[in-house]
């Protein structure tokens, strides 16, 4: 393998394989590849650390498993968008939109801007970022802003 390039792995069922990997993926698929994987990533590691910083101070409460399913429902719309979003993204908006609903909820259930879950709408207005560009980013990034300052305590 040569350094610096991704390669797809070959698949070898009843055959002898040459190698174990096929032609490099380069160009636009790898980095479309690369930056899906830093999405899923970012919102798995924002999730996890939410519910694990969540519960350790408090214990599981009610509001802290309504908030922990929340979010991992607003996790799981958001894994499901495709990078980069289509020509009409209303179905990626929409998995932005319920991401961010669900992550508010979460921030509200468990202390405003003092919750540990106030990470996940930073994971959403970077998936917004790198799947459709400025036109998607400062919607989402407005929104995540507005929501956040209204679950702010007073």
């Amino acid at each position: 393998m040569r350094r610096g390039v991704q390669y797809d792995y070959l698949e070898c069922h009843d055959v002898p394989c040459q190698g174990l990997y096929s032609a490099p993926v380069t160009g636009m698929q790898a980095w479309t590849q690369r930056l899906k994987f830093a999405s899923n990533a970012l919102h798995l590691v924002a999730l996890v650390t939410a519910i694990v910083s969540s519960m350790i101070p408090g214990g599981a409460d009610r509001a802290t498993i309504v908030a922990a399913l929340a979010a991992s429902i607003g996790v799981a719309a958001a894994l499901a968008a495709r990078i980069p979003f289509p020509d009409r993204p209303v179905r990626e908006i929409l998995i932005l939109a319920g991401s961010l609903s669900a992550s508010y909820v979460a921030v509200g259930l468990t202390g405003g801007l003092d919750s540990a879950y106030t990470l996940l709408p930073i994971a959403s207005i970077f998936l917004g970022a790198v799947g459709g560009g400025i036109r998607t980013a400062a919607p989402t990034a407005l929104l995540a802003t507005v929501g956040a300052m209204s679950g702010r305590e007073t």
